[in-house]
């Protein structure tokens, strides 16, 4: 063998853009790279053997991003092109980076081949969805089958749908709709946007054998990409190797001061003993910055907390009399590193997110433009958010200290 997808000679046409998103990836060909050429009579790598239509799986599906803005430009949102995405995100147009286009024009399903369930992280999918038309995209684990008592299997226990998306239904954006908007489409309309399938669904099928089963539904076309397992937020590692863990915060849950929580803004390692979180990692470029203002300082308990954790929000800083207790209520991850949609802005504003923080340690006296006059938080976040601007891509990981109460 000379060469394979980590080969990283930039100088040809192979190598770094068909890597995954780890050494080994979590998924292979997650992303539809790992192809030296493309090659439309042939069918997609790692996604091969089990479409009920070989024309589903060809390589005449896949489009590379660059042309997907040029032919979804008109759309309402102007497309990855028109939106700036491409430029936020400082698309290199001499290495191609294929998306699968599915619905209109493009493949009705496609199954990855069989493998195993790795042992914890979120299932993610990048989406595309210029296109508010009926329909839907649904999400299958296709496992082995339940047998009964003779051995036999026993027939749709091996179908199980993760997770359906309405193509056609915006957010509400707003934070008392953020629970019930997750699975609908934001700043997909315009650029990439990231979806997860969680933990709480995949930790019963950890360590199987199984394949993954992506279909659309209706009059509409999308774009699928970067199917992997575990969040991109964790480039670098987890810090605490913490776990998702559905059981109740006592003696006998292991995870009850290091609960990952992973989300596609974010991820966070959640503390029960402190009630706040322990780690909060992030990624930051331009494709996460835009105009958005900052709405008021509320902040809502966090849906994704399995049953029986409690649920710290705004009214954990007030006193009875509804008077604040003396702390501010802290952003781990600011809320001005996701200013791009007011979807994953709100995602900021989750009691999973909340830390209690000093006065003069997290606001700003006198002149904001003058480094000397603000707080050292509000100096770092500048700084993560003047290094994104300037074309740079950064990862970010805060710790917190102390009680919430």
């Amino acid at each position: 063998m000379l060469e394979d997808n980590t080969y990283t000679d930039s100088t040809k046409p192979f190598g770094t853009r068909m890597r995954g998103d780890y050494a080994v990836p979590t998924l292979f060909n997650g992303n539809f790279d790992a192809i030296a050429f493309q090659r439309n009579a042939q069918t997609i790598p790692g996604w091969s053997l089990f479409n009920g239509s070989s024309e589903d799986g060809s390589q005449s599906h896949l489009v590379d991003w660059l042309k997907i803005g040029v032919q979804e430009e008109n759309t309402l949102e102007k497309g990855l092109i028109g939106s700036g995405y491409l430029d936020a995100i400082g698309y290199d147009e001499n290495q191609p980076n294929y998306a699968l286009r599915m619905g209109l024009g493009g493949a009705k399903q496609i199954v990855h081949n069989y493998f195993v369930m790795p042992e914890w992280g979120d299932l993610r999918f990048n989406l595309h969805a210029p296109y508010r038309n009926t329909g839907k995209l649904k999400v299958w684990l296709e496992t082995q089958p339940e047998t009964n008592s003779q051995g036999q299997p026993i027939l749709g226990t091996g179908s199980h749908l993760l997770k359906e998306i309405d193509l056609a239904i915006n957010p509400g954006n707003s934070l008392e709709t953020y629970a019930s908007d997750i699975d609908k489409i934001g700043f997909g309309r315009g650029g990439f946007e990231t979806f997860h399938v969680d933990s709480n669904q995949l930790d019963r099928f950890r360590g199987q054998v199984a394949k993954l089963r992506f279909e659309v539904e209706g009059n509409t076309r999308v774009y699928l990409d970067d199917v992997f397992f575990k969040s991109n937020h964790l480039k670098f590692g987890n810090p605490s190797e913490a776990r998702y863990n559905s059981e109740p915060p006592n003696f006998t849950n292991s995870n009850t001061t290091n609960l990952l929580i992973e989300k596609p803004q974010y991820v966070v390692s959640y503390d029960r003993s402190t009630l706040n979180p322990a780690w909060i990692s992030w990624q930051v470029n331009k494709s996460w910055l835009g105009d958005l203002d900052r709405p008021a300082t509320i902040f809502v308990g966090d849906p994704q907390l399995p049953e029986g954790w409690p649920k710290i929000d705004t009214s954990s800083y007030k006193n009875p009399q509804g008077y604040s207790l003396g702390f501010d209520q802290g952003h781990g991850i600011p809320s001005g590193d996701r200013t791009n949609h007011k979807k994953d802005n709100f995602a900021t504003f989750l009691g999973t997110n909340l830390i209690p923080q000093s006065v003069d340690n997290n606001r700003f006296f006198g002149n904001s433009k003058d480094p000397a006059q603000a707080s050292a938080w509000y100096n770092v976040e500048q700084l993560v958010r003047n290094l994104a601007q300037q074309g740079q891509e950064i990862y970010v990981v805060a710790g917190s200290y102390g009680r919430a109460c």
